[in-house]
C-alpha cells in the first residue's frame, strides 16, 4: 500500500511538471502561429507551392493554440490527482481539514492584529522581542496566506548554486497536513579551481559528486508550502577530488538550520528565499578552499543563501 501510495505521489509529481512545462511550450508556440486571415480575404500561397484541402500549402504545419480555459482545465485535474494522492496517506478527514483550513478566511491574520503574547510572564523585554517578532510572522503570513486550494506538493530548482558553485538542485516538498512539511534535496556538483603544485606550477583541482538534504520545515501559512518557514536538514554528500591526475574520494556529514518566506502565486507557483546555517564535516582535509570548493569539501560552520522556485499543486 505504502508503495504504491508513494509510486503515485512521484508519479503525479513527474506529470505536474512535465505538464507545467508543455503548457509554457504551447502557449509559446501559439504566439508565434501566423495571424488569421481577414474575412473574405485570400491566404497567400508560396508560388509553385502544391495546395491541399482547406487552402494551405503541402508541408506546412498548423499548431492549435492552448486556451486560458484548457491550461486551468489541465492544472485543475493536475490538483485533484494531487489531492487525492495525499488523501490515500492521510486520510480523507485529514485531507478534507487541510482543504478547509486553506480556504478559511478566518484563519487569516487580521490587519493590526498581533498573535498572543506567549512571553508576557517572562519580562517586559522578553515580551517586546516577542511582540515584535510576532507581528512580523502575522505581517509576513497575511501577505503570503490569500484562501485557496490546498497545495500538498511542490517541486523546485534551487538556481543560485549553478550560478555560485556549479551545483544543480532540485527539491520536492510535501506538506501531508497543514504548516508541517517534510523537503528532499538532492544535488549534482562540479567546481573547480588551481592549485600550485610547486614553486611556478600550478595544476587544475576538479570537485565532483552527488549529495542532498533531508529536512523539516514548518510553514506559518494554510495552503501548504507558504508563509515563514523554518526548519533543521541533514546533510549527506559523497564526493571525489581529482588534481594532477590523482583522485582522492571523500564524503560529507553535516546539519543544518533555515529561515525564510515563501508564497504562491498564480494559484501554482512557489517563489521562496531565505538564510541558514549550516556544520559541515568532511572526511579529507584539502586546506585553504574558494568558496564555490569550500561549500562541500571544508569542515566547519557555513552561512547558507536560499533561493526556489517551482511549481506547487
Amino acid at each position: 500500500m505504502l508503495r504504491n501510495t508513494l509510486s503515485s505521489m512521484f508519479a503525479v509529481g513527474a506529470f505536474a511538471s512535465s505538464l507545467y512545462a508543455s503548457n509554457i511550450a504551447n502557449v509559446a508556440c501559439a504566439d508565434d502561429s501566423p495571424p488569421k486571415a481577414i474575412s473574405g480575404s485570400k491566404q497567400p500561397q508560396t508560388p509553385g507551392a502544391p495546395k491541399v484541402p482547406g487552402g494551405r500549402a503541402a508541408g506546412s504545419t498548423s499548431i492549435p493554440a492552448t486556451s486560458p480555459s484548457e491550461i486551468k482545465k489541465a492544472d485543475d485535474e493536475v490538483n485533484h490527482g494531487a489531492s487525492k494522492a495525499n488523501e490515500e496517506i492521510v486520510g480523507s478527514e485529514t485531507q478534507r481539514k487541510n482543504e478547509r483550513d486553506a480556504r478559511d478566511p478566518a484563519l487569516r491574520t487580521k490587519d493590526g492584529e498581533v498573535a498572543p503574547k506567549e512571553a508576557a510572564k517572562v519580562g517586559k523585554t522578553t515580551t517586546t522581542g516577542a511582540d515584535t517578532f510576532s507581528t512580523v510572522v502575522a505581517d509576513t503570513t497575511r501577505a503570503t496566506d490569500k484562501p485557496g486550494s490546498y497545495k500538498p506538493f511542490a517541486v523546485e530548482v534551487n538556481p543560485l548554486g549553478l550560478f555560485l558553485g556549479g551545483r544543480f538542485s532540485v527539491q520536492a516538498e510535501w506538506a501531508p497536513v497543514t504548516h508541517h512539511a517534510v523537503m528532499v534535496n538532492p544535488h549534482i556538483i562540479r567546481t573547480s579551481h588551481d592549485v600550485a603544485t610547486g614553486l611556478n606550477d600550478t595544476a587544475n583541482q576538479t570537485f565532483t559528486g552527488v549529495g542532498g538534504e533531508l529536512g523539516y520545515r514548518y510553514y506559518s501559512g494554510n495552503r501548504g508550502m507558504n508563509g515563514i518557514f523554518v526548519g533543521p536538514a541533514l546533510i549527506l554528500g559523497a564526493y571525489n577530488a581529482s588534481v594532477a591526475g590523482q583522485d582522492k574520494a571523500f564524503v560529507d556529514v553535516g546539519v543544518a538550520v533555515d529561515v525564510g518566506v515563501k508564497t504562491i502565486i498564480a494559484d501554482s507557483v512557489a517563489l521562496g528565499g531565505g538564510v541558514g546555517l549550516e556544520y559541515l564535516n568532511v572526511s579529507q582535509d584539502f586546506g585553504d578552499l574558494p568558496s564555490s570548493a569550500s561549500a562541500i569539501a571544508s569542515t566547519g560552520f557555513k552561512p547558507r543563501l536560499i533561493l526556489e522556485a517551482g511549481y506547487a499543486f
